[in-house]
């Protein structure tokens, strides 16, 4: 994988490594991290926001008021499952566009309002 922002050919070019040639890719995971030819950190992104989406779908029956945990759990619940996952490469991320990050903004407000 070539990190650019301007547009090029590699076409011609062939990379190899003890003579088995390197396929050329448009984005790649390394880590957990997704990292894409620009570094727009778009596939990461949502890439991130589909895996925590299923905890966030088990916060409203959590919290819920008639047969809900209790409410200590729910903040441990979203800094165990939730929030790990959002901090982890988030230095990373941080140089990504704004409305990339406001994604992960209201995904986080949508969580702390169902465990206030």
């Amino acid at each position: 994988m070539v990190f650019s922002l301007r547009p090029f050919n590699l076409t011609d070019t062939t990379l190899a490594c003890n003579n088995i040639p390197i396929p050329i890719v448009e984005k790649a995971e390394y880590l957990g991290i997704t990292l894409d030819r620009k570094l727009l950190w778009k596939h990461h992104i949502d890439d991130l926001l589909a895996n925590t989406g299923p905890a966030l779908n088990i916060l409203p029956m959590l919290s819920s008021i008639k047969w809900g945990s209790d409410p200590v759990i729910l903040p441990l619940f979203y800094r165990t499952f939730i929030l790990a996952k959002l901090d982890y490469g988030s230095t990373l991320c941080g140089s990504a566009a704004s409305n990339h990050l406001k994604k992960i903004e209201c995904f986080q407000n949508e969580c702390l309002r169902l465990i206030m």
